[in-house]
């Protein structure tokens, strides 16, 4: 069987199911945002779903019910099945791309897979592609290799352990696939500052909202995801760091 996995719902609807066939499962997570740590798959979730209903209001019951059912399919796969991941290069997707590797790790399903890339800029991912631009990202496929299998499931044990020391090694591991991994680890990395400054992010965010000098968080967010696009960030995440900014500020 030949399985998708696609980065959120916004893609699911734009793929032209009469062109490109398969079975559509859909990664419901933001994994850049709030805690990721746990020994089983359970105490993940439970994480997971805890850090959701405290910062976004999105009950344990919702998620269970919204982003778990998907993880599920996942676990239920076969060894012989074909699994296209279409995931883009910024930081939020490749996070959760991380994740889906351990998943197939767990089920030990390493061959057969394959990662379809958006054909525009890189941080714009698939969003505004046509039918038939997604048909040619799809035909443009490339076959992950054993050794990227194996970097990125490196990698969400450094993400998963914060291990910011391991990920910056790990990240300078040449791979045809991923071209910007390097940039993209450093733009993580960058969030935690060594000298107790602000991250990255934040930073931006401040001189945003110096140089446009307004408060408004839709032109900030605008501005940010032109500037910052490498982190992939959604409005959610933008609009708690901003008003984290406006607490620790007043």
């Amino acid at each position: 069987m030949q399985y998708h996995i696609l980065n959120g719902d916004a893609l699911k609807a734009q793929i032209p199911t009469d062109k490109i066939t398969g079975n559509l499962i859909v990664c419901r997570e933001c994994l850049i945002d709030g805690n990721i740590e746990g020994d089983s798959l359970m105490e993940f979730w439970d994480n997971r779903s805890e850090f959701m209903e405290k910062n976004y209001g999105i009950g344990v019951g919702r998620y269970n019910e919204h982003a778990l059912p998907e993880f599920q399919k996942i676990l239920e796969l076969r060894k012989e099945d074909v699994v296209n991941l279409w995931f883009g290069d910024d930081l939020f997707c490749q996070m959760n791309l991380c994740f889906i590797i351990h998943l197939l790790d767990v089920i030990g399903l390493r061959d057969n897979i394959f990662l379809v890339k958006a054909q525009t800029d890189n941080w714009q991912e698939f969003g505004g592609m046509s039918a038939t631009e997604l048909v040619t990202a799809y035909e443009n496929k490339k076959a992950m290799t054993s050794e990227e299998f194996q970097l990125i499931l490196d990698c969400w044990k450094a993400f998963q352990q914060n291990d910011l020391a391991q990920l910056e090694i790990l990240s300078k591991t040449p791979t045809a696939n991923f071209p910007f991994f390097q940039e993209v680890i450093q733009a993580h990395i960058d969030r935690f500052p060594k000298n107790g400054a602000l991250g990255r992010p934040q930073q931006q965010l401040l001189a945003i909202q110096e140089k446009l000098k307004t408060t408004k968080f839709g032109a900030i967010f605008k501005a940010f995801n032109q500037t910052e696009g490498i982190y992939g960030f959604g409005d959610l995440q933008v609009k708690a760091m901003f008003e984290g900014l406006k607490k620790a500020r007043a």
